[in-house]
């Protein structure tokens, strides 16, 4: 980052030397070095540029300049290689430090299971009593499966086209 930073301070005063804005231009510039555009567009787009601000040795001063950038960009990219192994290290150490995530089964004794047992199945009654009260209630229910519930869409179907029928025939009517 320093160096990115060095670069952009050079820029701006070899931009105040040829006397022009260094906050206009040099975003400019560093937008175009900064582009994923082949270095040939690179350095159409800042021959163009300098081309508006000075009338001699445009070659020299974008040579300058492109190397300049290519020096402090080399820094740049030695860097993330660092951090690249930063963080596969603390992946490791990450790795290397987590907890294992299997659950230690519990041995029961058999007074503990047969107690397990009785409330499952106590659970499990009471829930198979409120099913079949609601059957019952709704009318819905397969006697052979307490468990199962009767499919009631196509009844439900024919009742809504039924009561629609007579809304229309009553609507004919009072018309």
């Amino acid at each position: 980052m320093a160096t990115g930073e060095n670069f952009f301070t050079w820029l701006n005063i070899k931009l105040r030397e040829l006397k022009t804005d260094e906050n206009v231009y040099g975003s400019y510039i560093s937008g175009i070095l900064d582009s994923d555009e082949s270095s040939e567009e690179k350095k159409e787009a800042l021959e163009e540029i300098l081309s508006q601000i000075i009338e001699v040795d445009i070659e020299t001063h974008l040579q300058t300049i492109l190397e300049k950038w290519q020096q402090c960009n080399a820094k740049i990219v030695e860097h993330p290689r660092v951090a690249e192994d930063v963080n596969t290290k603390l992946a490791k150490l990450m790795e290397s430090n987590s907890l294992p995530t299997t659950v230690v089964r519990q041995h029961y004794t058999p007074e503990e299971l047969r107690i397990r047992e009785q409330i499952l199945a106590q659970y499990s009654q009471v829930e198979l009593d409120e099913c079949q009260e609601d059957d019952v209630n709704n009318g819905a229910g397969v006697a052979s499966d307490p468990i199962m519930i009767k499919n009631t869409n196509a009844s439900d179907v024919a009742q809504l086209a039924k009561e629609r029928r007579e809304q229309a025939s009553f609507f004919e009517f009072n018309i």
